[in-house]
């Protein structure tokens, strides 16, 4: 794993769906919808530098 990468597990299915229906409506508060994005990255083999660069937050806010 690089130095920089999320230390996150693979969600399953339907975690995933849940996370998904987050990030999906405009109404959804914005820190819920961020740290949903940040957990799908996750799985998906984006960095911690990846995700900060995506989704423009703090380094902090990924790595914990």
């Amino acid at each position: 794993m690089p130095c920089c990468a999320a230390a996150l597990g693979y969600a399953s299915d339907t975690d995933r769906r849940v996370l998904e229906a987050f990030v999906r409506p405009h109404s959804a508060p914005q820190a819920f919808a961020t740290c949903a994005q940040i957990v799908l990255l996750a799985p998906a083999g984006a960095g911690v530098r990846a995700t900060v660069a995506k989704l423009a937050v703090g380094r902090a806010k990924v790595r914990h």
